[in-house]
């Protein structure tokens, strides 16, 4: 199974790795996905919780309207590894299991074969 960004710029569709907050330095620069839950919204930055319970700051274009209380971020991790330029934000509702799904991510790290 492998999860692509259509039209994420460079040679075509490749897969997009999801992360948590603690992978961010490994993926400098790269499109990823971030999946959370919402802990406050600004005119410019949102602070997502991520799987793994680290907070993220998120640089915005949609200031946060409408967005539900647990999101999966598409976007760009800056060159620091401090913040991800939000390219797409998908609502995933208002009940979500973080946990069940960082052990996703973990497990997709443990066995790139399957996921890759």
């Amino acid at each position: 199974m492998s999860f692509t960004v259509a039209g994420g710029g460079g040679s075509g569709d490749r897969p997009t790795p999801r992360i948590n907050s603690a992978m961010l330095a490994q993926h400098r620069n790269s499109t990823v996905k971030l999946v959370g839950r919402l802990v406050s919204t600004g005119t410019s930055a949102l602070t997502l919780e991520a799987s793994d319970h680290g907070q993220v700051t998120i640089a915005t274009l949609s200031q946060g309207h409408g967005y539900t209380t647990f999101v999966e971020i598409t976007g760009q991790v800056s060159a620091d590894a401090r913040s991800v330029r939000e390219m797409q934000v998908y609502n995933l509702g208002e009940n979500f299991d973080l946990d069940g799904y960082d052990h996703m991510v973990q497990l997709t790290r443990k066995f790139p074969e399957l996921f890759g």
